[in-house]
């Protein structure tokens, strides 16, 4: 199994930090990390306003770089998560399952669920703060429960701000195709939802809706923050591999015989 990864607002594929390595430790597979439009390598970009143009515009690069063979799973994180589920739905050929971890969707939650409003002013106040690494420590305040790596966490994401700068326009865009994403009616791929109990930033609920909404797996941590490959990759990568290798298996069981 292969794997494409996609991060949250506002944030790039370094911050993924450990988690692809041992994923691709751990299942064997090729694991493709990429960056929207406007973020890490693409910080030099205007972000797209709505989430199908961000699909397509990954989707182009993701098939430039995905050259291994065999099956592919999306995984996406937040505003990833949106993109995977519109990714899954626009083009389920290129994907065999896909997985979303602490996203939400309009329509199927609050817009008081989806940023809680304790969050809403910390959140505010961490964008407004101009200097990296105060801005970094704030926002991993907000988004992880790791409180004993926060200040090498948060100097590393903070060379990564000054490396690849995200722009306040750019900001804003991914926000408004956040806000105003809506949920396919329906997928054709499996689905595992993941999410975080302890998640301040977006409320578990918004989790549960789209794992009701799709009758998708859902699992849900309760010490991990919103980031939660972050606070515990192993856990998240053990229920990925079980999801996946249950449903390829399952999957291929049904696959009629081959004619000989």
């Amino acid at each position: 199994m292969n794997w494409l990864l996609l991060r949250g607002l506002g944030r790039e594929q370094r911050h993924w930090g450990d988690f692809p390595a041992l994923l691709q430790q751990r299942s064997g597979g090729q694991v493709i990390c990429l960056d929207l439009p406007g973020t890490g390598t693409e910080y030099r970009r205007v972000a797209p306003a709505t989430v199908p143009a961000n699909v397509k515009d990954l989707r182009g690069r993701w098939r430039a770089l995905a050259r291994a063979g065999g099956d592919w799973s999306i995984v996406g994180l937040s505003l990833g998560g949106m993109l995977a589920l519109q990714w899954l739905y626009q083009y389920p050929q290129d994907f065999i399952s896909g997985t979303v971890i602490n996203s939400s969707a309009a329509t199927l939650s609050p817009s008081r669920q989806r940023l809680q409003p304790r969050a809403k002013l910390k959140l505010i106040r961490a964008i407004l703060t101009s200097a990296p690494y105060p801005r970094e420590q704030q926002i991993l305040a907000l988004t992880s429960n790791r409180h004993a790596d926060h200040y090498h966490i948060a100097a590393t994401w903070a060379g990564y701000a000054q490396d690849a700068p995200l722009s306040g326009r750019n900001l804003l865009r991914q926000l408004y195709a956040a806000a105003r994403f809506r949920p396919p009616a329906q997928l054709t791929r499996p689905l595992l939802v993941l999410c975080s109990s302890a998640d301040r930033l977006v409320n578990c609920n918004c989790s549960a809706a789209i794992a009701r909404f799709y009758r998708a797996d859902f699992k849900r941590h309760q010490l991990a923050g919103h980031d939660l490959p972050l606070d515990d990759p192993d856990w998240v990568i053990s229920h990925i591999l079980e999801f996946t290798h249950n449903r390829v298996r399952v999957a291929r069981e049904q696959q009629p015989p081959r004619p000989l």
